[in-house]
């Protein structure tokens, strides 16, 4: 891989400048649409808990567009690398941001890559939240219905014992 030296010396001054500020414009943006996503994902998950439903494609419908600008960015970034060193991996792009000596735009990008991270988290926490309500829901809607299933149990000697599980509620 190249060091700092010879990635700079790989660019006209012009280049330099305009790749500098490109990379600062792009790096804010992505700062602030992944503070956004955050936030999304956190009201999202009151909105599960409370089992507000009419709320969430309201959220859903504000998700996506910057889902659609973070994967944007991602694609100029792997091509804006491609044209520069044929390679696109995230440690180019490190080299490549280091390389102008821009503590602050890397900080921003370190803060950018830990925002992306705890979205991915709070995403997960929320698909386990909808999950779970959606079992419920079928756990539910089963039993309305009056169905049976196989169940297994313990004994107190443990051993395992099926039993039916009937779940009518009432019959005319």
């Amino acid at each position: 891989m190249m060091n700092k030296q010879d990635i700079q010396n790989s660019m006209d001054e012009n280049t330099k400048k305009q790749s500098l500020e490109a990379m600062r414009i792009m790096v804010e943006k992505d700062k602030v649409v992944s503070e956004k996503l955050m936030g999304l994902l956190k009201k999202e998950a009151a909105v599960i808990k409370q089992k507000n439903y009419d709320s969430l494609n309201d959220i859903l419908s504000k998700k996506a567009p910057l889902l659609d600008q973070l994967k944007h960015h991602a694609d100029i970034r792997r091509r804006w690398l491609a044209s520069l060193f044929k390679m696109t991996t995230e440690t180019h792009w490190k080299a490549f941001m280091e390389s102008f000596d821009q503590p602050e735009i890397a900080n921003q990008w370190d803060e950018v890559n830990r925002n992306i991270n705890r979205c991915k988290e709070l995403n997960e926490i929320n698909g386990l939240l909808i999950s779970r309500g959606q079992k419920t829901y079928e756990q539910l809607l089963f039993l309305l219905k009056g169905g049976n299933r196989q169940s297994d149990i313990y004994t107190a000697k443990g051993s395992k014992q099926s039993i039916r599980a009937y779940g009518t509620v009432a019959k005319a």
